[in-house]
């Protein structure tokens, strides 16, 4: 700790020289003993732990399900039709922050109901002339139960290529996203 004396200021704020010199010598001091100290990150702990919930490990009553494969990724995947409703049981209480879904031809919009709280995910945009799933977050609510069902709503979006399909809408999940806190943090 370097003092603010007069004889190192010369207008009560901003060092002369020789304070100039004093701090320099003083955070060459602390450089060097920070880079002597070993360190320990052993005190760093995690607050938040995130997760995701694959749509085959959890309770769907009456799911229907298809597999999905694109570029390496492969998984089952949950089918909703238009008008279609998923009511999916969660093994624990946790913050929904997303879903990975399907993002296709037939895609749309979900509505979506977690506990209390409704939220939407819109899950087709100009490059859906192919199959692929995308990850969309929601706006992050602690429950466990989540209900979607599949909007009949054509999407806007002008496909980049090729021709819209204007049939039934029909989405696809493959993981809920979720965040917990860790066990001793001071998030809830």
């Amino acid at each position: 700790v370097v003092p603010l004396t007069e004889g190192i200021l010369r207008d009560n704020v901003h060092p002369n020289d020789a304070g100039k010199d004093m701090y320099a010598a003083a955070l060459f001091d602390l450089i060097e003993e920070v880079a002597a100290t070993p360190p320990a990150f052993s005190a760093l702990k995690s607050r938040r732990q995130f997760g995701a919930y694959a749509i085959s490990d959890v309770s769907v009553p009456g799911g229907v399900y298809r597999d999905f494969s694109r570029a390496g990724f492969r998984e089952k995947m949950l089918s909703i039709p238009e008008g279609g409703t998923a009511e999916i049981q969660l093994p624990d209480r946790v913050s929904i922050t997303g879903l990975i879904m399907l993002m296709g031809p037939t895609s749309g919009t979900f509505l979506i109901r977690m506990g209390e709280v409704g939220d939407r995910m819109h899950c087709y945009d100009r490059h859906c002339y192919y199959e692929r799933v995308g990850g969309k977050p929601l706006k992050p609510t602690v429950s466990d139960r989540i209900t979607i069902f599949q909007d009949s709503a054509l999407p806007p979006e002008e496909l980049l290529k090729g021709d819209k399909d204007h049939g039934p809408r029909a989405g696809g999940i493959t993981h809920i996203l979720y965040e917990t806190a860790v066990p001793g943090s001071d998030r809830a």
